[in-house]
């Protein structure tokens, strides 16, 4: 299924090039807005300060941009995509960083249709 021009590979393409140190957990933006959550790199913090330090949880009406809103809809979600940056429940074992486990449920979801690989 494609989004107007997302795709998985798109995503796991864009994801690649961002580097690990550049991914926070449990916010959407940081508070000195350089680290940012797998939705707020895909658009959903549009760089605003008063996002940052907020919960991915705790912000209503996301994802806001197109490429936000084709993330959650390949995996399941907008609160699913924050589960999977954040490691929550069994979206641990896809890695150890915010990163590597976007990038395996992106993997999964394309080789699988599962995110998590089942």
């Amino acid at each position: 299924m494609a989004h107007k021009g997302y795709t998985l590979n798109y995503f796991i393409n864009f994801f690649s090039n961002i580097p690990s140190n550049r991914f926070t957990t449990c916010e959407l933006l940081s508070n000195t807005g350089n680290r940012m959550c797998a939705l707020g790199h895909a658009g959903s913090a549009d760089r605003k300060p008063s996002l940052a330090g907020r919960s991915t949880y705790q912000v209503r009406g996301l994802p806001t941009e197109a490429r936000a809103r084709a993330l959650a809809s390949f995996l399941g979600g907008a609160s699913t995509v924050a589960r999977i940056n954040d490691g929550y429940g069994p979206y641990s074992g896809l890695g150890k960083t915010p990163r590597a486990r976007i990038l395996r449920a992106l993997r999964n979801r394309k080789s699988t249709g599962n995110v998590l690989g089942e």
